[in-house]
Formats: C-alpha cells, structure tokens, sequence
C-alpha cells in the first residue's frame, strides 16, 4: 500500500486519551508504554499506524484501508473479476472461477484466483464458499474456511495470491440392493453398487461465482500473543521466524 510517512514527538499515550500531532486530534487504540506498535484514530475516522521509538513515533498515513488486487505474477492467462459485493449491503465479496472446472465426487480441486487482499493489520479476510454454491452442489472448502492473515499481502513468496480448494461432498457410488449366489452351497449376498461419478461430478464455469470473503477485526488476548513474522507464502505459519 502506499502510505506517507512522518517523524513526530510524543510523550506519553493511553487509549481514549485525545493527543495532538501536527494540528490535527488523535485518539489512540491501544495503551503506551511498553508497547513497540499502537494504532492511531484521527477524530475524523482516519486511521495511522504508528511505531513508537522512545519518544519519537513514525507516523504512516494510510491511503488505503482494505480491498483486492491483482497480483503481477498470475498463474492464470485469463482476466478474472475483481471480487464484488452483490448488493451494496452484502458482507460478502463474490470470488469468481478463473476458468472451467470439474469437481468430482469425494474429490477436491485446488485453483489459485491471482487476487490478493490489504487490510488494516488488526483485520482477517474469512473465505467460504457462497451460500448457494454449498446448497446446491454440495460443496466446501476445503479446509472448512479461509483465513487470508493482513501480512499474507505481498508476502515474498507468492505476493499474497489467494488460493481457494472445492471439495465435492456427493457420493461416487450408490448401494442398490444385493444379488444373492450360492457357492458350494452356501448362499452369499453381494452388493449391488450403482456408479455416481458422472451424475455426482459438479461442472463450474469460468465466471461463476464461487466463494465469498468478509473482512472482519480480531481481538487478541492477555497472552499468548506472537512476536514473529510471516516468512513467506501459502501454509507458512508455522514456518515464521523470530523478528
């Protein structure tokens, strides 16, 4: 995101406590001192990000709050949809399909949408398939739902591209009675399996709308918080290394 950056002077600073930095009023998120980091709200609604340095605290001007992208290195040669909300008081941002895929029962695909997200660094992007997708076609995701963390936007390794993986919970064969034989006298009875693959196999179309992501703040606790950095892409969590 591009964001002005500004050095000012700050003596002390407690949550709700009203500070004034270069003429304009602030309000601040989070408690000082013995924090590195708290968020600033103008009383105008605009929020700054601050680091803190003894007494001195860089301010960053955020142009930008959350929204999508496409990232520069596609894995698709196709131009997808940005991710739209379909009426102005949905919570949900439509992901569309990046082209033609099949699905078939008890299977799972995996496609990446060559979009990425920035939000505010307290906020998550939580993914899910729509609601009609799931009702209809019996899909989820994969993973059961999505969490895009703010600082998987531009990571190292992938730029923050989205991935999204469909899993087909129809069944690929159906029990349809038994057949019963005798061998060497004894009467055994064998299943009679109807195949459901080709009914069960769920066709989407470049275009469709498939999933859906709502942005959402987060909270954190007392404790248990984390002093690490993302190290690089998708699934790499738990491969962060100490700051």
């Amino acid at each position: 995101m591009c964001n002005e950056t500004k050095i000012v002077k700050v003596s002390e600073l407690y949550v709700n406590q009203p500070v004034i930095l270069e003429g304009r009023i602030f309000y601040a998120l989070q408690d000082l001192p013995e924090q590195q980091s708290v968020l600033l709200q103008r009383s105008d609604g605009e929020v700054f990000i601050s680091l803190f340095y003894d007494d001195e605290v860089e301010v960053i001007v955020m142009d930008k709050f959350r929204g999508f992208e496409y990232v520069s290195n596609r894995k698709n040669n196709i131009e997808v949809d940005l991710p739209l909300r379909a009426t102005k008081t949905s919570a949900g941002y439509d992901f569309y399909a990046p082209y033609d895929i099949e699905i078939k029962p008890q299977e799972k695909v995996f496609f990446w949408t060559d979009i990425k997200s920035y939000m505010k660094p307290d906020e998550v992007l939580l993914l899910d398939v729509r609601s009609s997708i799931g009702v209809k076609h019996d899909l989820m995701l994969a993973n059961t739902i999505g969490v895009i963390d703010s600082d998987y936007y531009n990571n190292q390794d992938n730029e923050g591209n989205i991935g999204i993986c469909l899993r087909n919970l129809k069944p690929s064969i159906k029990l349809d009675g038994y057949e019963t034989i005798t061998v060497d006298s004894k009467i055994i009875n064998i299943p009679k399996v109807i195949d459901l693959t080709e009914q069960n196999t769920v066709k989407i179309k470049a275009g469709d709308r498939v999933a859906q992501g709502i942005f959402v703040k987060y909270l954190e606790s007392d404790n248990c918080n984390s002093n690490k950095d993302r190290k690089s892409g998708f699934g790499s969590s738990n491969l962060n290394k100490e700051m």
